[in-house]
């Protein structure tokens, strides 16, 4: 299995702006790039710190490009499927938007 990077990830994520029909594999390789970035910036905290302990730059960088990538999440939902579940599905990631706010 290939080793997994931050720069493997910007790799594939060039790879996918070239591909037609890419458009929900590249919000999930941008979702994933924001969780690495926030658990760098857990790692670089002390133990046991919550959230809301990290720097306010850092998180506010990293509560913009969550919200960001939950509404684009709400559309390519509704592009491709029911309402239903759609509240449940994006509250996950609100939730920590709410955390870093």
């Amino acid at each position: 299995m290939p080793s997994l990077s931050i720069e493997g990830l910007e790799r594939a994520r060039a790879k996918l702006s070239r591909s037609a029909g890419s458009r929900e594999m590249l919000w999930a390789a941008g979702l994933l790039e924001t969780a690495c970035d926030l658990g760098i910036a857990r790692l670089r905290a002390p133990a046991g710190d919550p959230l809301e302990a990290l720097p306010a730059k850092e998180r506010r960088a990293i509560s913009e490009r969550l919200s960001a990538s939950a509404r684009e999440h709400r559309d390519l939902w509704l592009e491709t499927s029911r309402p239903g579940g759609l509240e449940e599905s994006v509250g996950w990631i609100e939730r920590v938007v709410a955390r870093l706010s």
